[in-house]
């Protein structure tokens, strides 16, 4: 769910593969979502279109890379959270641990939120991070430097 425009670059996890790209270091990222930070710092929460087309294209690289890729690990950030969120069926992921299950040759990371009905049983590692308190829920705003 994060789009990419790299000249508005303001996620800092996919800074930091910027920067281990200028130290030398082969990473790769492939992106994909469409935008949903808003100019006054909300959230745009609702799926449009767009965001299922963008899940279907994650969803095909996703695939070529267990079958094809060359990495050493692969990160799947927040793609747990696409299937919470519908933009994937809860299958896809199954289907995508069931391809991997096939080509363990690499480290698999998926991130997300919220464990669904047979998803425990396939994975190796399970560690859980849960807000107790955010003050989103008071209404304010994502800050520069700190969310984003």
């Amino acid at each position: 769910d994060k789009g990419h425009d790299q000249a508005k670059e303001h996620y800092f996890e996919r800074r930091i593969f910027f920067k281990l790209k200028e130290l030398g270091y082969h990473v790769e990222l492939h992106s994909s979502g469409c935008e949903r930070m808003n100019e006054d710092g909300t959230f745009r929460f609702k799926n449009a279109e767009e965001d299922f087309e963008e899940a279907k294209r994650a969803l095909a690289i996703v695939r070529d890379l267990i079958v094809n890729g060359k990495q050493n690990v692969l990160v799947l950030d927040e793609f747990v959270a696409a299937a919470n969120y519908h933009l994937i069926e809860e299958k896809d992921v199954l289907d995508i641990l069931d391809l991997y299950d096939k080509n363990r040759r690499f480290e698999l990371v998926m991130t997300g939120h919220k464990l669904f009905e047979g998803l425990e049983e396939k994975v190796d590692l399970i560690t859980e991070n849960r807000k107790v308190k955010h003050y989103f829920d008071k209404g304010i705003q994502a800050r520069k430097g700190i969310e984003y």
